[in-house]
């Protein structure tokens, strides 16, 4: 198996080979833009497990968007982006631990709730989330039929302890060894986090993932044709260390997948919280 984007963009070459020149310009343009450019077309032309016909769309979708600014295609890749997700290859459930997490801002959990059950109101989604993370309650039998995500759960777990997923979050500076590591957003750092932990026996697959799932992105790792799982990629190493993780060993890439979104009530309460 070869890069994907590589194959392609050769199958658009032969039926317009101005089509596929452009698009080879644009690239080079949406690196040179940002620090995220770079990263962003460096994992689209990465890619190995997106069907090719999809990766075909996705280019075309750039070819037709650039002449309306990049931030406007920048944004149209993100829509195209959500057609093909969960299409990375299986992951053989004996290589996950029991227990998988996923780990991301209250605010972040609280906008995910509301991008999928609009009707809910703020304060609702509030309480919500109260419960779950005060020990003695959980959310009720309705809300634990609730997604826990709008789109896609991407999870982690550790080959080291199948119990806990986030054994690498410890203190002192547990979010910036969870933001490190996952290679989440830099300004979260300092933001209350919520660990959420639930089996794997409750998600029905996990699939490595793609550019589609990573979409705009850009601390993703594109996985390759040996691996069996994804790979986080953590921060630069100039980024973590002037927040004070001066130990490389506390970062290194971790365990991913995704998987499509499973119900409250299959997390383990009350959930754990760092800030």
């Amino acid at each position: 198996m070869g890069y994907v984007y590589d194959l392609a963009l050769e199958e658009i070459r032969l039926l317009d080979p101005i089509m596929a020149r452009k698009i080879e310009e644009i690239m080079l343009d949406w690196r040179a833009s940002t620090t995220e450019g770079i990263m962003i077309t460096h994992n689209i032309r990465s890619e190995c497990f997106l069907n090719k016909d999809h990766m075909i769309d996705i280019l075309k979708c750039l070819h037709a968007n650039y002449p309306l600014g990049l931030d406007i295609m920048q944004s149209a890749f993100e829509n195209e982006c959500h057609s093909y997700v969960f299409q990375g290859k299986e992951i053989d459930k004996g290589d996950v631990s029991e227990n998988v997490g996923n780990g991301k801002t209250i605010m972040d959990f609280k906008r995910a709730l509301k991008g999928k059950y609009r009707t809910l109101s703020m304060h609702r989604i509030g309480k919500i989330v109260k419960n779950m993370l005060t020990p003695g309650l959980e959310p009720t039998d309705t809300e634990k039929k609730f997604d826990m995500a709008n789109h896609g759960c991407w999870a982690t777990w550790s080959k080291s302890s199948k119990n806990d997923p986030f054994d690498f979050v410890v203190d002192p500076q547990a979010v910036l060894r969870l933001t490190a590591n996952l290679g989440l957003d830099h300004r979260q750092y300092r933001k209350k986090h919520m660990l959420m932990i639930y089996k794997k026996d409750d998600v029905p697959s996990f699939f490595i993932p793609t550019i589609a799932d990573a979409n705009i992105y850009p601390y993703f790792e594109c996985a390759t044709d040996g691996d069996f799982c994804g790979r986080t990629r953590p921060w630069f190493k100039s980024d973590y260390e002037k927040r004070g993780l001066i130990d490389k060993k506390d970062v290194m890439p971790r365990i991913e997948g995704v998987h499509k979104p499973i119900k409250l009530g299959h997390l383990k309460y009350p959930v754990r919280t760092i800030k």
